[in-house]
């Protein structure tokens, strides 16, 4: 159906349901999150406690002047269009020059302080991962990163002696700079200043360690092509031999001369060696054909480095294991208890210009050995064999070309991760996987189904039995023909969790937890998993469990308001902070946040035939939100013709659910751009009252005035504005 916004519309639900108890009387306004960058004439929703109908808000531009503070002016009062206990939103005025802006929430009881544009640094990242090398790099990723070319990341030593670095150009999202090539060794305090904004709005990074580069270690051992015909050699002693020989001398690199080695079993890289061909085009290394293929072809764990050279097979396990091991085959779907990790300690491994082909469906088979093979994979590993399996701290995987009977790609608990200018094709029934990522960049590489029951993939915390995903980067990827099981080209995922109910605080950085704490065999430990207040008292408030003992729950930070026997509660597994940017989508399905999420940013990306966007809060094996979602500059050119294409956000909470509980809050959906046939929808399946609030959507061009927005069941008092057809030039009704 099509919808007549009004602001105003739902305003009675909400005060009647249960997200909207009244503050504790005299409670200083509490702010929690307000969205942002905006510009004049955008939206601004703030989250928080302690607002009243006798709120007011001011907004002051801040002058561009980052050696001094601004002079004390009054602000501009501001008309609201929302006011409720929990959210105040606003629109910038559209006479405002463009820039960093403070705000002021007036109340009764006390005001309350904020900015809007400056710098909200997710997470930073360099050349080395947790640390840069002198004329290396470090990125700076998170909301108003570099809105200027003037922005400037200020480095200071131990005796306050500064580097100031531009960026190499201005990026809101991720700001890329370039350390000098003289820089000393050593750690430096960080600071970044935006471009807008005056003195007080630098903001402090942390550390940044820089070292020199490694000197590589001197053993080097060259392995000739082998002598007998290829069809005849498969004997892998004499690279097993040279392997050995370099690591008995501390570490160092073994160098295969250019041919086709013909090999059978695994072939084991020590600690701190490097296996490298003479190029990809000509060091071949081709496994036989046997009935029995090894667990991996090759496998190694930390400092190691795998370059220059083809890998060729047809039966197979894992092509590649580094830095990681196949989880046990009950983790997926089971429940099962995962083991400890035996990789935890994995480190330093890099994979550069490695080409893969690997079908075990090559050659003249019948179609019943079509189905024994593939069974004979998914027997062995469930979800299939892997042509990569990586993790580890500064894990690098660059220039590759990855095909794989089933999967292409699956890493585990990568933390500092470059994942650049790769190739993934997955075979049938493959999907890519980045599970429990923290410090991830995925960038300029192409995803291909390369079979028609070829799946996509994405960002998950199922595999590692730890419950957190955070910090990751997906930027200028490709993904294509994608039409397998779900067809998700990129999707989030993560189901069950730790507890749902009610909780009260003894501090405000701990909770006691006060209803049955259900069994979980899923996840290790609760450690890192996201608190979300979803109803009551505090309700909008988020925080991580850093501890749990029985019905005691300590977080990594203090609640601003404690919560009463009024809150409800919901503790599970966290994916926190994405940025989804400028990737294409073409014969693919949806870019689908499915169950948690927090803080994340999906920009610029582009859809050929492909489904949208999808962002969806909902009971999945437990009460999962999804909260304070950007959806900003997207651009669908043309319609899916196999299924609706739409940016859509919605709930979904448990049908026989008698608990309040918000599960979709504080979405933005600006300045995208939809083609004929696709529409925005806001939804909560099935009806229950107040699963989906505090939703804005505005700017959004359409193809023509039939374009619609659609209200699907109660959410909330959703602002919509200012969405424009392009053909006619004219307001959406």
């Amino acid at each position: 159906m099509s919808w007549k916004p009004s602001i105003k519309a739902f305003f009675e639900l909400l005060i009647a349901s249960t997200l909207l108890l009244p503050a504790a009387a005299n409670a200083k306004p509490s702010i929690f999150w307000a969205n942002d960058p905006v510009e004049p004439d955008d939206t601004v929703v703030i989250t928080g406690s302690g607002f009243t109908p006798a709120s007011s808000v001011e907004i002051t531009p801040l002058p561009s002047t980052p050696d001094r503070s601004a002079p004390t002016t009054a602000g501009r009062s501001v008309p609201l269009d929302e006011v409720s206990d929990t959210a105040i939103s606003f629109v910038v005025p559209g006479d405002l020059p463009k820039g960093a802006y403070t705000f002021t929430i007036r109340s009764p009881d006390g005001d309350a302080y904020g900015r809007l544009n400056t710098p909200t640094v997710y997470w930073s990242q360099a050349d080395r991962g947790a640390s840069a090398t002198p004329g290396g790099w470090i990125r700076v990723l998170g909301r108003n990163i570099a809105r200027t070319a003037d922005a400037r990341l200020e480095l200071t030593d131990a005796d306050g002696r500064t580097h100031l670095l531009k960026p190499a150009a201005p990026d809101i999202w991720d700001a890329r700079f370039t350390l000098p090539a003289d820089v000393a060794a050593g750690t430096y305090a960080l600071r970044l200043w935006n471009g807008n904004g005056d003195s007080n709005t630098w903001q402090t990074l942390g550390s940044l360690r820089v070292a020199l580069p490694n000197k590589p270690s001197p053993a080097v051992v060259v392995v000739p092509p082998p002598s007998a015909p290829a069809k005849d050699a498969r004997d892998a002693g004499p690279i097993m031999d040279a392997l050995a020989a370099v690591a008995a001398k501390g570490g160092g690199t073994v160098r295969l001369s250019a041919g086709n080695y013909r090999l059978a079993g695994m072939i084991e890289i020590p600690d701190n060696v490097a296996l490298r061909g003479a190029s990809t085009d000509t060091t071949v290394l081709t496994w036989t054909d046997d009935d029995n293929p090894p667990d991996a072809m090759i496998r190694g764990k930390s400092g190691i480095s795998l370059s220059d050279l083809t890998i060729v097979a047809t039966r197979h396990n894992n092509i590649v294991e580094a830095g990681a091991s196949p989880p046990p085959a009950g983790n997926v779907g089971s429940g099962a208890q995962v083991a400890p990790d035996p990789d935890a300690d994995a480190h330093d491994v890099t994979i550069e210009r490695v080409r893969i082909r690997a079908s075990a469906f090559r050659g003249h088979v019948s179609p019943d050995e079509v189905n024994d093979r593939l069974k004979a994979m998914l027997t062995r590993q469930r979800g299939g064999a892997i042509a990569v399996l990586a993790g580890g701290r500064n894990l690098r995987i660059v220039d590759c070309d990855i095909m794989s009977s089933m999967r292409a790609l699956v890493l585990l608990r990568p933390q500092d991760a470059y994942i650049g200018s790769n190739r993934f094709t997955n075979g049938r029934k493959g999907w890519y996987s980045i599970s429990s990522g923290h410090r991830v960049i995925f960038e300029n590489n192409e995803i291909n189904g390369g079979d028609l029951q070829a799946s996509g993939g994405g960002i998950n915390t199922m595999f590692t039995g730890e419950p957190s995903s955070e910090f990751v980067l997906m930027k200028n990827n490709t993904l294509r023909d994608i039409y397998g099981w779900d067809r998700e080209a990129m999707t989030t995922d993560g189901p069950g969790g730790f507890y749902f109910g009610k909780a009260v605080a003894g501090e405000t950085n701990q909770l006691t937890l006060t209803d049955d704490i259900p069994p979980n065999q899923r996840f290790t430990t609760w450690r890192g998993s996201a608190l979300y207040v979803v109803a009551g008292r505090g309700m909008g408030q988020y925080a991580r469990v850093k501890e749990q003992r029985g019905a005691a729950v300590d977080l990594d930070r203090p609640l601003p308001i404690a919560p009463d026997g009024s809150s409800i509660i919901s503790i599970v597994p966290a994916q926190e902070r994405y940025l989804i940017l400028h990737n294409r989508f073409v014969d693919a399905g949806a870019l689908q946040v499915f169950g948690t999420s927090m803080d994340i940013v999906i920009a610029g990306n582009t859809f050929v035939r492909s489904d949208g966007i999808r962002i969806r809060g909902l009971y999945y094996g437990m009460a999962q939100p999804a909260w304070y979602g950007q959806i900003l500059g997207n651009r669908i050119e043309s319609a899916n013709p196999l299924a609706p294409t739409v940016i859509e956000i919605a709930a979904g909470p448990k049908k026989d659910s008698t608990i309040a509980q918000t599960l979709t809050y504080g979405m933005i959906v600006r300045d995208n751009a939809l083609s004929f046939g696709t529409s925005i929808i806001l939804a909560t399946r099935p009806h229950l009252p107040a699963s989906a609030a505090l939703l804005a959507v505005e700017h959004n061009e359409m193809p023509d005035p039939h374009s619609r927005i659609m209200i699907e069941g109660p959410v909330g008092t959703p602002m919509v504005r200012a969405n424009v057809s392009r053909k006619a030039e004219q307001p959406i009704p």
